[in-house]
């Protein structure tokens, strides 16, 4: 039940059906989830911690917002996480998982019936799965909560989608091609767009 309210809550913050700075509580989420306080209360407290939530003392719950010098700064985080990631991948990925995210990348940019976001969105989560570090997921979570996917959507301004496709098609053959080096600089590269993207999108963003 945890998880499951926890899911809820996050994916509501993220659209939007939550207001920024919104007051939460536990009853009255509880009753319009048809659940009990209990795992309201566990989902509250592990919604703060990633950063989605903010606890004030004899205030209450409220959904936090975040100012556009924050944002951009969990941006470049996640740029460099990325790059990080692009790094400890390439030094253990084996040919049969090269195969896999070639496959997979195609597949993602053939759908052309979903955000360019959303297609690239597994191929970037598999980058981090390869590299098998449990430090760099863990450090993902509360940046997620900044600049997370359902946030992005919000936007109604189109993204550069040739750019973005060009950019991970440069990627994948950097991968195949072992250029460390460039594979890196192309990674955080797209994440430095899509900050200048969000820069100029801001109050669609963080609505």
């Amino acid at each position: 039940m945890t998880d499951q309210a926890y899911e809820i809550l996050r994916e509501r913050i993220g659209t939007g059906y939550y207001k920024l700075n919104q007051k939460l509580t536990e009853h009255g989420i509880a009753d319009d989830l048809n659940l009990s306080a209990t795992p309201i209360r566990e989902a509250f407290n592990r919604l703060v911690t990633e950063g989605f939530l903010d606890s004030q003392p004899y205030k209450g719950v409220f959904v936090r917002a975040y100012s556009l010098s924050e944002v951009r700064q969990a941006y470049m985080v996640r740029g460099r996480l990325q790059g990080l990631s692009i790094n400890l991948m390439m030094s253990k990925v084996t040919p049969d998982e090269i195969e896999y995210l070639n496959k997979l990348l195609v597949e993602e940019l053939n759908k052309k019936d979903i955000s360019i976001f959303m297609r690239v969105k597994a191929f970037q989560e598999q980058l981090f799965n390869i590299s098998k570090s449990d430090v760099l997921a863990r450090s993902l979570a509360p940046i997620s909560a900044i600049i997370s996917i359902e946030r992005l959507l919000n936007i109604s301004k189109e993204p550069d989608e040739v750019f973005i496709e060009q950019e991970f098609l440069k990627l994948m053959k950097c991968i195949r091609e072992n250029q460390v080096e460039e594979a890196v600089n192309t990674i955080e590269g797209f994440i430095l767009y899509v900050m200048e993207f969000v820069s100029e999108n801001f109050d669609e963003f963080m609505c």
